[in-house]
């Protein structure tokens, strides 16, 4: 049985969380100990970057399931909890699960650095690659802008006109796209409006 320990503020027991011990207890405290089972993701003390990350199904808030899926992934993919409890920006390869995802996306991010050999990773090498591979066409958030299209001009001027009937999506690399529902929507608008010309 998980050991807790509990500290009393604004007239409610509080699950402490100082070591690594406490982190792993959370997963089996009963919910009805928490003070509360969700928060809104924006207006907090904590970073909201962070908050959103958590926010696994992007309503807005964070939940309990969301705070229990985090713990399960921090300890899936780190060989303990010790790592988060140092107060740095940057965590050690030595403390990574090796098998990982995190281990295979921290060897690659350190790579594309021109880092190889690095035996950290710091937060300020995330944000870089962050940046480098949001700049690309296809950077995985749902959003087509037209270089994605690469030599196809047909194509490339389909993403800019349907971007033009409805205003688009904003792409992670700060230009306009569109997602498969936006294009499919304008697909469908242009074959109705040509079907009322030819039958007109």
């Amino acid at each position: 049985m998980a050991d807790y320990h509990f500290f009393r503020r604004g007239g409610s027991d509080q699950l402490r969380i100082e070591k690594p011990e406490d982190l792993n207890a959370v997963e089996t405290l009963d919910q009805k100990l928490w003070v509360a089972l969700s928060m809104p993701v924006a207006g907090q003390e904590l970073d909201e970057r962070t908050l959103a990350l958590l926010d696994a199904d992007a309503d807005g808030r964070v939940r309990v399931p969301e705070i229990l899926a985090a713990v399960k992934f921090m300890r899936e993919n780190t060989k303990d909890f010790s790592a988060f409890f140092a107060g740095k920006d940057e965590i050690a390869l030595s403390a990574v699960a090796p098998d990982g995802i995190v281990a295979a996306a921290a060897k690659k991010i350190l790579e594309r650095l021109g880092k190889p050999d690095a035996e950290q990773l710091t937060l300020a090498d995330v944000e870089s690659a962050t940046q480098t591979f949001d700049a690309q066409p296809f950077n995985g958030d749902g959003v087509i802008v037209p270089a994605s299209a690469g030599d196809a001009a047909a194509l490339a001027g389909f993403i800019r006109d349907a971007v033009a009937a409805d205003g688009g999506s904003d792409d992670a690399s700060g230009e306009k796209g569109v997602t498969a529902e936006q294009a499919a929507a304008f697909a469908q608008g242009a074959a109705d409006v040509l079907c009322l010309l030819y039958t007109s």
